[in-house]
């Protein structure tokens, strides 16, 4: 394996190689997995709703939580999620804007967007 891959050779430095880069990805992954939870306490909540209009309780009702906590626990997920995945957003903007300045100073070529970025991309 050591003979196929040139691990001990110094690899160039990627233009979005920023320390930005790991808190955009962790603050999005995280504020995904509080919008994953809010939808399962969406679904029970939607299920104790059911049960409750129908006046029919089966045994899953007695193992839910309280509706009204449901309804909380919905909102405080829904709410840090949607803060957590803003800014998650501006970190990634950053990571964005410093990466295209690192890649202007290295392309060579004069328009360097869109196609034109990927085509001087710098391999390794």
């Amino acid at each position: 394996m050591a003979l196929v891959l040139p691990l001990d050779q110094p690899r160039e430095k990627l233009p979005f190689d920023t320390p930005w880069l790991g808190l955009h990805v962790s603050l999005s992954l995280v504020a995904y997995a509080a919008f994953a939870v809010a939808g399962i306490t969406g679904i029970m909540y939607l299920v104790q709703e059911h049960q409750l209009k129908s006046r029919k309780l089966y045994p899953l009702f007695h193992r839910l939580p309280p509706i009204e906590n449901l309804d909380v626990i919905n909102y405080r997920l829904l709410l840090s999620g949607l803060a957590l995945l803003t800014v998650g957003m501006i970190f990634g903007y950053l990571v964005g804007a410093v990466g295209a300045k690192k890649f202007r100073r290295k392309c060579s070529c004069p328009f360097c967007s869109g196609v034109s970025m990927l085509r001087c991309w710098p391999r390794g």
